[in-house]
């Protein structure tokens, strides 16, 4: 969508001013029926959104919509921003499947608009469902898992409650050192995908909840 010009006076002479862009909605970023799962904003640039941030690990976020639920989490690929759990952003960039993973990045607009706002609640699901394209960027949870894989390369590991293996990655900050056959009350963070493979991103140690109260 082309922005919308105005113009202002500067000393006599009408110069042209570019008004802020309509926002649109991480679910119409998301939502598709492409079986590739490709955005269908997909190579567009200058596409403007807004989100509470979920997740922040290096150079890279997470945003989501309040609602949470499928079609409503988003991948950014950003170097620059330090944005900080609960900040509501606005985002301007250009929506890429970067090996098929929907993403924004090179962000040529950033915004804060408020801090210290409630996250998402995270979706619980399935361990064997968390690969549906519909997760994709979603902060979920998968309850009452025993840990399948320990060691897997990249520093990851799996998890299952007897519906399938979902991967754990170590972009987050935590201590918990996977043995096979823990058993785990919980794992949650946002839904990633990446090597081939859709994995949880716990984002520090509360992700990891080896038992419940």
């Amino acid at each position: 969508m082309k922005s919308l010009k105005v113009f202002m006076a500067v000393a006599g002479l009408l110069l042209p001013m570019t008004a802020f862009a309509q926002a649109v909605s991480i679910y119409d970023i998301q939502y598709t029926t492409d079986p590739t799962g490709d955005s269908p904003y997909v190579d567009q640039a200058g596409v403007t959104t807004e989100g509470i941030v979920t997740a922040v690990y290096d150079r890279i976020y997470f945003i989501g919509d309040p609602i949470g639920g499928a079609w409503n989490g988003l991948y950014v690929y950003d170097p620059i921003s330090s944005p900080s759990l609960g900040d509501h952003v606005r985002l301007t960039g250009t929506v890429q499947e970067y090996y098929n993973l929907t993403q924004l990045q090179s962000l040529t607009d950033f915004e804060v608009l408020s801090a210290g706002n409630n996250l998402p609640a995270p979706k619980v699901l399935p361990s064997g469902s968390v690969a549906q394209e519909q997760w994709e960027g979603v902060l979920v949870r998968v309850e009452n898992v025993t840990v399948t894989s320990a060691g897997l390369p990249y520093g990851e590991w799996s998890v299952s409650d007897g519906s399938g293996d979902v991967r754990i990655d170590d972009k987050g900050s935590y201590n918990y050192f996977p043995t096979i056959g823990d058993e785990l009350a919980a794992n949650i963070g946002p839904r990633d995908y990446s090597y081939g493979e859709f994995k949880i991103l716990p984002r520090d140690d509360s992700d990891i909840i080896l038992s419940l109260p």
